[in-house]
């Protein structure tokens, strides 16, 4: 009978630690619904991604790189999901954070002790003990370990998402940056040439002895002071794209196909309608840093939780056994033990969760000021960039083309000279850099509100095309 009903226990036993063993892998539904989109659009094409052969490939005209072709920011932000090394960085953080999960949820493996004993006089069978030992604490605290296990996850996904965040800022930012060195290039260029032929005309009159050495050298002196300006936006274009290509894990010969100009500054923009408070709101909704600290929080009242269950539990062992006597008798047998908590009660522990809790209680405070001020300057600076660039688009570039179309009439009926001419297409183009520069800021500024506001990613992410 002891016989039959050992053998049912062991049966027993068997199965159900076969069924705890037996706990799959976290999938990527787990991830928040940002990081989930991106997963997934990746995973769902293995194709997609562009290879080093392919990305260098030139194109048909222009010798452009196959697959790098961003009129928009929001491209560049697509393809570096789906390309960047940086990318693969921050999901291999994922999968890592899963297997957390995976590793919360396990059992502690069982002990398993087996002992022969010689039997007396050397006669009979050896007596034989085996036994299985399994931990308590371990089974009793799973569902508070996996709670808290959780609460690691979520934190270390919006910690992934600021920086995937900040990273996609700065891919928008290093766009901007390159299309607007373009921009300033171009004029200077136009700078420079009309330099240029202010001192060729100059040497002209010159030579024919109507203008004095001291006006020739304010011409020459003036095409100098171009020609170092052109070099400089040409070193500044030639740096804006390398930014580009670094962030995006590009080669020096992989040249992304970009812009000439910024987009213009838009006619009717509902977030410069936005106030501080409607900003802050989005924030605290949707921006990772101010989620990943509330979320820390509470990832914290979870330790606390588990550390309390541990301690109350006081961690102890199951133990079952069979003994095999030298007549071959079978007798099982059970046992247990106990961890007196008469020393290490928790206290410590709790008491550093308690001095951390308070830490990011600080730190959300600190973030939300620097959230409300941070998105209050970029408002004001959107607001003034805003009225600037319309200022110099509808009036004072129009004013200086109209000047320079009377001045070319009156040139043509010869009551005007060359050098006025050419001084008013002078203004012309600085007329021009105040507008790129103006547009530039505009453009920086709204960069930095959805960066703040935590919707850049949630836009990248939207359509599952990461291409």
């Amino acid at each position: 009978m002891i016989n039959s009903q050992s053998r049912g226990y062991a049966l027993l036993l068997i199965l159900f630690l076969a069924g705890c063993s037996s706990l799959e892998p976290p999938s990527d539904a787990a991830l928040m619904p940002p990081l989930a989109a991106i997963v997934a659009g990746i995973n769902a094409d293995p194709e997609f991604i562009v290879s080093s052969e392919q990305a260098t490939e030139p194109a048909s005209n222009d010798g452009a790189n196959v697959g790098l072709e961003w009129p928009d920011p929001r491209q560049a932000q697509r393809w570096a999901i789906a390309n960047a090394p940086r990318v693969s960085h921050m999901i291999a953080e994922l999968q890592s954070s899963q297997a957390e999960i995976w590793n919360a949820s396990m059992l502690e493996n069982p002990g398993f002790e087996l002992s022969f004993l010689e039997p007396e006089a050397g006669s009979g069978r050896w007596q034989l003990e085996a036994g299985l030992e399994l931990g308590l604490a371990d089974w009793l605290t799973r569902s508070v370990r996996l709670d808290r296990a959780r609460a690691v996850h979520l934190v270390n996904q919006l910690d992934v998402l600021d920086d995937l965040t900040e990273y996609l800022h700065q891919i928008r930012q290093a766009w901007l940056n390159a299309v607007a060195s373009r921009q300033q290039m171009a004029v200077h260029d136009g700078l420079y040439q009309t330099a240029f032929a202010m001192l060729e005309f100059a040497q002209q009159v010159q030579a024919a002895g109507n203008l004095n050495e001291l006006d020739f050298l304010v011409y020459e002196t003036e095409h100098a002071r171009q020609q170092r300006a052109l070099q400089a936006a040409r070193l500044e274009a030639d740096i804006a794209i390398s930014e580009l290509q670094s962030l995006l894990g590009l080669m020096p010969d992989e040249l992304p196909v970009l812009p000439d100009s910024l987009p213009k500054v838009p006619e009717s923009d509902k977030q410069s309608l936005m106030d501080v408070g409607q900003a802050m709101n989005l924030a605290e909704q949707f921006q990772p840093r101010m989620r990943l600290l509330d979320e820390a929080l509470n990832q914290q009242l979870a330790a606390e939780r588990l550390i309390k269950r541990q301690v109350g539990l006081l961690d102890g062992a199951v133990k079952v056994g069979v003994e095999r006597e030298t007549n071959s008798e079978r007798r099982l047998a059970l046992g247990g033990s106990i961890e007196l908590p008469l020393f290490d009660r928790g206290h410590a522990h709790l008491a550093d969760i308690k001095a951390q809790r308070s830490s990011l209680q600080a730190q959300i405070e600190q973030a939300r000021t620097e959230t409300r001020h941070t998105i209050s300057q970029a408002l004001m600076s959107k607001r003034s960039a805003t009225e600037l660039a319309r200022q110099v688009d509808a009036e004072d570039l129009p004013r200086h083309q109209r000047m320079l179309e009377l001045a070319l009439q009156e040139y043509n009926f010869m009551l005007r000279d060359t050098f006025s001419l050419l001084t008013l297409r002078e203004q012309v183009f600085d007329a021009q850099l105040e507008y790129v520069a103006h547009t530039l800021a505009y453009w920086k500024a709204e960069s930095l509100l959805l960066k703040l506001t935590g919707i850049d990613t949630d836009d990248v992410a939207e359509t599952g095309d990461f291409q």
